[in-house]
């Protein structure tokens, strides 16, 4: 027990002299168990000078005083002289030099935690969140609006910092009456801010506003609260690359691996974080792999995720499609560095983000290509599920459309829109209201798809279907073309795993001159003629694979002529 003690429970509560002297004759009975318990009568008499002063006095034990309110347990049924006084355990513990939260924060589980702040996060903040710093001053409730983990917390905790103030941090949504109380008794006994995650309870809504508006210090909420005192509203989402790079370099010691995952995973503060204790090293292959673990948990509505299985060895492109692809991938890597570090931020008002349009028949590699990218780079590739995102009904095709777009951005992931004309294609002359609607889905996609932070692949068979203002904004356009016979021989070769047992003479100059296909259909010839084989024979041969490869003409409808078959005529005759 100390004086400083009893004067910083008058300086709290904002106690009357009488009200402190009540406080220390009620702590009596807590030094001294044979002591008397006080009455409203023993104070009256004891600190009044006569009648008169004992009336006025009485105003102090009313239920809604500060006495009686904080200090004293509630009143009991006694007539107002012969009530007990007993001091709230609480501030008894406070006065005899013990700091543990009030038990009905603690249990039976903790709802409310204190906070040693510190100000190394300072980094975080964006210039306007800056500027608002400056103008936060107690009284004032700080409105921090934004997702889970976006560093609210500890934008409230960089403020008490700077201001030396300790935080009191609350699991809002467990308060009830009797917890609302002994929290601003908290925040009142050591000068405290108070945070307030979450959302407050409707039945104790007003009680909470209340108790703000009627206390002077520092308030931080994450949910709605209906207090009058002034408001400042700071709103927190994704941060920066710069800001991401920064928060990566507490992780990593190499500052262009933190660039390089500032640039692939626009991540909240509190997902590098999580990715980092994810990761099984800090080797940068680990720290992606910890990442795309992460963002696996978004875009599970609208998209379906491509496995990665293939790399640069499996595609069989032109030599000019392999540098155009390797600048593709080299944009998406490189983003942080150009934007942040060289500054081109400045210079480029529109949005940052990559679209590349893969156009050629089907069956040319552009699947197979979104997936070779995604592995290298090592993000998530999502195949966007178009005949759930499109809607007859008005406005809900856009609704989708952002859902996507927003999970994508949460995740970092590849957006693949295969046989995107569906959704890029050309608007036209407006001629009815359903003209009109489908002319703004268009409008709204070019919106979204410029401001798209990452990477988005448009595929296409009928390139020249694609809407010219989508062609306008795509930073690569790469044309598919059915491969010649070197490729198509080197394609034929390379289908068959090792494992698959193939006969010797198996005429693959014959296949690749003879018959123009593409890569996509001499896959689907070889895995048919291999299920041919496990079932005649054991071992793939040319009957099979010509047998296979005539069904593939018929789906295409087109006849396998006798003098394309050659010598091998007898063998499907």
């Amino acid at each position: 027990m100390s004086e400083e003690r009893f004067a910083r429970l008058a300086e709290a509560f904002e106690l009357s002299e009488l009200e402190s002297n009540v406080a220390a004759l009620c702590l009596g009975p807590e030094l001294d168990p044979q002591a008397v318990t006080p009455t409203v009568g023993l104070a009256l008499s004891r600190f009044c000078e006569d009648f008169d002063a004992q009336l006025l006095a009485r105003s102090s034990f009313r239920p809604a005083a500060p006495l009686c309110r904080w200090i004293l347990v509630p009143a009991s049924d006694a007539a107002t002289l012969a009530r007990p006084l007993r001091l709230h355990p609480r501030i008894a513990s406070f006065l005899l030099g013990d700091d543990t939260l009030d038990d009905t924060l603690r249990l039976p589980a903790p709802v409310a935690r204190w906070v040693n702040p510190h100000g190394e996060l300072s980094f975080i903040w964006s210039e306007e969140q800056q500027q608002q710093i400056d103008a936060i001053s107690a009284p004032m409730l700080c409105q921090l609006d934004g997702p889970e983990g976006s560093g609210r917390a500890s934008f409230a905790e960089s403020i008490c910092a700077a201001r030396e103030l300790p935080m009191l941090v609350c699991d809002a949504a467990s308060l009830g009456e009797e917890r609302t109380l002994a929290l601003f008794r908290e925040v009142r006994l050591y000068g405290a801010a108070l945070y307030l995650a979450g959302p407050v309870p409707q039945e104790v809504a007003r009680l909470v506003a209340h108790e703000i508006d009627r206390w002077p210090g520092l308030v931080f909420t994450t949910g709605a609260i209906a207090a009058q005192r002034p408001r400042i509203t700071i709103a927190f989402g994704i941060p920066d690359a710069r800001v991401r790079r920064q928060l990566w370099l507490r992780h990593v010691d190499d500052p262009d691996v933190a660039s390089r995952l500032a640039s692939l995973f626009r991540f909240l503060p509190a997902q590098i974080d999580d990715a980092a204790t994810l990761a099984e090293g800090r080797s940068e292959s680990e720290l992606i792999a910890a990442c795309r673990r992460l963002s696996s948990r978004n875009l599970v509505s609208f998209a379906t995720k491509v496995p990665l299985r293939r790399g640069w060895d499996d595609l069989v492109l032109p030599k000019a499609h392999f540098e155009q692809l390797a600048e593709l991938v080299g944009h998406v890597r490189h983003q942080s560095r150009v934007y942040d570090d060289w500054g081109f931020h400045a210079k480029v008002s529109a949005g940052r983000g990559i679209v590349a349009l893969f156009s050629g028949p089907s069956g040319t590699g552009k699947t197979l290509t979104a997936e070779v990218v995604a592995c290298d780079l090592g993000l998530d590739l999502y195949r966007i599920d178009l005949a759930s995102l499109i809607s007859k009904y008005i406005g809900e095709t856009e609704k989708n459309l952002a859902r996507v777009f927003d999970d994508g951005e949460r995740s970092g992931a590849i957006l693949f829109f295969d046989e995107a004309d569906a959704v890029f294609g050309k608007r036209s002359e407006v001629k009815d209201a359903h003209d009109r609607y489908a002319n703004i889905e268009t409008s709204y996609l070019l919106q979204r798809i410029e401001d798209y932070p990452g990477l988005v692949i448009l595929a296409t068979n009928m390139g020249r279907n694609i809407d010219a203002a989508f062609h306008r904004r795509m930073s690569f356009v790469i044309d598919f073309p059915l491969p010649d016979a070197a490729q198509r021989r080197r394609i034929w070769r390379g289908i068959f795993p090792a494992a698959a047992p193939l006969e010797h003479d198996v005429d693959f100059d014959f296949l690749s001159e003879r018959f123009v296909l593409s890569g996509g259909h001499i896959r689907n010839i070889a895995v048919a003629a291999a299920f041919r084989a496990a079932g005649n024979g054991g071992v793939i041969g040319m009957q099979h694979l010509l047998l296979s490869l005539k069904r593939e003409y018929q789906k295409l409808g087109k006849v396998c002529e006798r003098a394309e078959l050659g010598r091998y005529y007898d063998l499907v005759r």
